[in-house]
């Protein structure tokens, strides 16, 4: 998560509160007062602690829950150490807002909502009543204004006038800003702040619906583009922000920590209503995933080519009772990251192409590009277009609503096979060998072998695996440099997943500290050169060799659970001999066997296909401990549960 704003990550907490006021804002907004003691710092009826509520930032999102009409009260998760345990049911009704308003001294929490549709969020809102109680979960994070931007690009439909709204009232002093923002018609405008080098211009859709217009794309392309470096927030309907997305980072050439372009609600293709359906007024911040269901990544993923009958090709068979076989469907998941790899997003963004034109342009063979078209128009993700071939007859392809999502590069960075996250994924080759031996297979040497990635290019992955660790670690970094069981320690070597990102979060706590990361002979250059200038040594020598220098702590971060119980044991007892008399940190996520997590399972999948030992529970980590001939001498939590274990 590269980003010109720097980020505070808290633990994730859930929390009871109650409806103080309900007032409208616009004919559009509703805005609701949230208050009451479950905004203080408390202790959660399943014991675990929750930290007083806290927002610093101007898109600070969090979750409200919402009643089933089938259920007495709304489902809610439960509180654990420093995250959260989501009930399994069908019935959970969750939605994402911005925290438009918090003021800490009067202990009140603003939200306004969205009132267009009849979903279950906009009927709560109209029906809301003083002393109601709600649940809400977060926020987790917080971002700053960006650092280092000479102007900001912002840009937003009405769903993203809380988070505008705020962060103009907070805005620095001198800061300079081109604001953009559409609504439905001039009764849905705010009055809101306008700082002084802040030019603010409203859009109105004058009747068209929600996220069916080019209206903000438009508008932006026609602005004088100001001298300096640019940061650019956008967030609204999420195939409407996709073209900007593009011409930002191809016209503009905006670096990735340039760009926080999210989608906050996603119109249906067969929407005609004047507004978002479930507009949620706010969304996950800092460039992570777009919410909203039927996401290509979504379909990616859950290994699931279509998810009902209406979304099957014409004239297709309804497998009612088939869901098994289309939860093991492995060719949808495949193509669609096929397609991400060739870069067919990229090929049809700007309009209809033939099967030969998209054939030259990624490079493929044209009758094997023409099989894959044929099944990614049987899934709803392309279909044929003629309107611009009447004279030849010849079929374009385009993309459908559905597949529009292609076109957007977050999407095909997180798809392609041969990027870091596609390439993570691809582990799973070697799963039935783990299964069957308890060995997991060399998943390089097998990709290979299978033309998905080249030997040549072993360095540049190297720095990709790294990126994306160090992207992952980006969560715990801050956390971490600010825990308690480190404050006391000057010199600190690192070892394990994200080290370079730990280590540049502790540096900028602790300009004095002499620190140094571990590594694999193998990766030095690559991490040398992702720690260039940053004044952290890079030791490239055998794992856990003598240290040239005594250090305070070893931190072992998500390091254990690469090896299996003995050779972890080995690893510990070779940490805290090379650290002389200091001690050794563990640190990492730790598998909750009481409320196991899908996404944490199958990391461990994962980790365990490509020969790794996978996630293991705080028990079975303190029993390798033991083992190891060591003691824990104090265990926390931070950030987003991550545990800190400090060893003697």
């Amino acid at each position: 998560m590269r980003s010109l704003r720097d980020w505070t990550f808290y633990p994730i907490t859930t929390r009871e509160l109650v409806v103080c006021a309900a007032v409208d804002v616009t004919p559009a907004m509703r805005r609701v007062t949230l208050g009451g003691p479950g905004l203080a710092a408390h202790t959660a009826p399943s014991g675990h602690r929750v930290q007083a509520f806290r927002s610093d930032g101007f898109d600070d999102e969090f979750k409200l829950f919402l009643r089933h009409p089938e259920e007495p009260v709304a489902l809610v998760p439960a509180q654990l150490d420093g995250v959260l345990d989501w009930p399994r049911h069908p019935h959970l009704i969750s939605r994402t807002y911005t925290a438009r308003r918090w003021d800490q001294g009067a202990q009140e929490l603003d939200v306004d909502l969205v009132l267009h549709g009849d979903g279950p969020a906009a009927a709560w809102a109209r029906t809301v009543q003083v002393g109601d109680s709600v649940q809400i979960a977060g926020p987790k994070m917080s971002g700053t204004h960006p650092r280092g931007a000479d102007w900001s690009l912002i840009v937003g439909d009405e769903t993203a006038l809380p988070a505008i709204g705020r962060w103009l009232e907070e805005f620095p002093e001198g800061a300079r800003a081109q604001v953009f923002v559409e609504v439905g018609e001039d009764s849905h405008r705010q009055e809101l702040t306008v700082p002084e080098g802040v030019e603010l211009t409203w859009l109105v859709r004058e009747g068209a619906p929600a996220g069916s217009t080019s209206l903000l794309f438009d508008a932006v392309r026609a602005a004088p583009w100001w001298p300096g470096t640019v940061f650019a927030w956008a967030a609204g309907e999420a195939l409407t922000l996709a073209p900007l997305r593009r011409w930002l980072r191809r016209e503009k050439q905006l670096d990735p920590e340039q760009l926080d372009v999210t989608g906050y609600w996603r119109r249906p293709a067969a929407a005609d209503s004047s507004g978002p359906a479930e507009a949620t007024g706010g969304a996950l911040p800092g460039g992570a995933e777009p919410s909203g269901d039927g996401s290509i990544e979504k379909v990616a993923t859950a290994a699931a080519a279509a998810t009902g009958p209406e979304e099957s090709a014409p004239g297709a068979e309804p497998q009612e009772d088939e869901d098994l076989l289309h939860a093991a469907e492995l060719v949808g998941p495949m193509a669609l990251r096929i397609a991400a790899t060739i870069g067919l997003g990229s090929h049809l963004a700007d309009g209809p192409a033939t099967t030969a034109e998209l054939a030259a342009r990624s490079g493929c063979s044209e009758s094997g590009l023409s099989h894959l078209l044929r099944y990614l128009e049987a899934i709803g993700i392309v279909q044929r277009d003629r309107r611009d071939r009447e004279a030849s007859g010849t079929w374009c392809w385009v993309f459908t609503a559905r597949g529009l999502e292609m076109s957007d590069e977050w999407y095909e960075d997180r798809l392609r096979l041969d990027g870091p996250h596609g390439l993570e994924q691809l582990a799973i080759l070697g799963l039935l060998r783990a299964v069957r031996t308890g060995v997991g297979a060399d998943v390089e040497q097998v990709l290979e072998g299978l033309g998905i990635v080249e030997a040549s290019t072993r360095h540049q992955r190297r720095q990709d695996r790294l990126r994306a660790e160090a992207d992952r670690a980006v969560f715990l970094a801050g956390p971490l440099a600010e825990a308690e069981a480190l404050a006391d320690w000057s010199a600190l070597r690192i070892s394990g997943r994200g080290a370079d990102e730990i280590a540049l979060a502790l540096r900028r706590a602790r300009p004095a500290a002499e620190l140094s990361v571990l590594v694999d002979p193998t990766d030095a250059e690559a991490m040398r050169e992702r720690l260039a200038g940053a004044a952290v040594t890079v030791e490239e020598q055998g794992l856990f060799a003598p240290s040239p220098s005594p250090a305070d702590a070893h931190l072992l971060v998500d390091l254990l659970d690469r090896y299996p119980d003995d050779a972890a044991i080995a690893v510990l007892r070779a940490a805290r001999a090379a650290c002389g008399g200091g001690r050794v940190v563990l640190v990492g996520e730790a598998l909750e066997d009481e409320a196991l997590d899908e996404h944490e399972c199958e990391d461990d999948l994962l980790a365990f296909a490509r020969g790794e030992a996978g996630l293991r529970t705080r028990a079975e980590r303190d029993e390798l401990v033991r083992r190891a001939g060591l003691e824990v001498v104090s265990a926390s939590s931070v950030g987003w549960g991550f545990d800190v274990r400090v060893l003697a």
